[in-house]
């Protein structure tokens, strides 16, 4: 009960729409801007003019030539204002046709930042390493070749052409293999592919090559690959090369996976 009184006062305003507080706001100034304005006639002939040539008519005219267009306004943004924090009985789509409009809800926004909310992360699986993006793609494969006692180092993406990691054994300052990672959504990996990465191969001056995919190679690629010296990991084989580390090194690509390292 104490809520409805304390918005009886608003609801003064429902009785017309915020624009036709504004039209009317408008309107009552150029109204009374008339009645104000000096008659054009002889004051001594009968109408309003005449009336309100009086100088107590004319007085009254001009305050309400303020008073009443601003109250009006006043009314048209409070309006606004009460529809937008949901105190009116308008709504956003309701409003939307006063200005030839239409509405739709804006859908509901998406965290990409990972793999999909219906996928088991608490496991590895074909299922979670196809849904990994580019990003989580490579940081998986930064991780496990960690695990296999290679120095790892990233490129920036789009720098280096077509080399996502680059593979270092000891101390030595070459790198000895060049690795490229394509997630599930790059598609079957085709020989185009292998032969860019043995371009960057021969750029470099390295002799061994790597590719990781999620997916599955075409047969030309395997075949092109196998006589270039170039390793192609598909997703079965990527997935047994990692149930076969250690239970802490699992733990680890996992969360390379599902979170971001």
């Amino acid at each position: 009960m104490a809520r409805a009184d304390r918005e009886q006062p608003w609801m003064v305003l429902d009785i017309l729409p915020w624009w036709a507080w504004a039209l009317l706001g408008v309107a009552s100034f150029m109204f009374f801007s008339w009645l104000v304005a000096p008659p054009a006639v002889d004051p001594s002939a009968a109408g309003v003019p005449a009336a309100v040539s009086r100088s107590w008519g004319r007085s009254l005219a001009f305050l309400a030539m303020i008073i009443v267009p601003a109250l009006c306004t006043l009314a048209a943004i409070v309006g606004v204002m009460l529809r937008l924090a949901g105190r009116g009985r308008g709504s956003a789509a309701e409003m939307a046709p006063a200005f030839g409009l239409e509405f739709a809800p804006l859908p509901p926004r998406q965290d990409r930042s990972g793999p999909d909310s219906d996928i088991d992360t608490s496991r590895l699986s074909l299922e979670l390493l196809g849904a990994l993006d580019r990003k989580r793609m490579v940081d998986v494969c930064v991780t496990w070749f960690g695990f296999l006692r290679f120095r790892v180092e990233t490129t920036r993406q789009g720098a280096d052409g077509n080399v996502d990691l680059r593979l270092y054994t000891g101390v030595s300052k070459q790198a000895g293999i060049l690795v490229q990672c394509k997630e599930q959504g790059w598609g079957e990996v085709g020989v185009k592919d292998v032969r860019e990465l043995l371009g960057a191969m021969s750029a470099e001056k390295v002799g061994e090559g790597i590719i990781v995919t999620a997916g599955t190679f075409s047969g030309e690629a395997a075949e092109f690959a196998a006589g270039s010296n170039i390793h192609v990991i598909d997703g079965p084989d990527l997935l047994g090369k990692l149930l076969a580390l250690e239970e802490e090194a699992q733990a680890r690509v996992l969360r390379a996976a599902a979170a971001g390292g």
